[in-house]
């Protein structure tokens, strides 16, 4: 396993107006397999538009970069 974000199991959302899948990102460390979700994202089950905004995208990143730094050792 490497290091890196991916899609999890996606989980059917339907409301009055749409029907989407919610997606959970995880993200995997070498040695460690999935270390936890860091967010998710939601795409159109007709169109296949994926609904996530670059603050959406840049939240994700900042908690995959912390799960990152609490779960492996310190070079310092």
């Amino acid at each position: 396993m490497t290091t890196g974000l991916a899609a999890g199991v996606p989980e059917l959302v339907i409301s009055a107006a749409e029907v989407n899948w919610r997606v959970p990102i995880v993200m995997s460390l070498p040695n460690l397999g999935a270390v936890d979700q860091v967010g998710s994202i939601s795409v159109n089950a007709k169109t296949g538009d994926v609904t996530a905004s670059q603050a959406d995208i840049d939240h994700m990143l900042r908690i995959a970069e912390m799960l990152y730094a609490g779960a492996t050792p310190s070079t310092k």
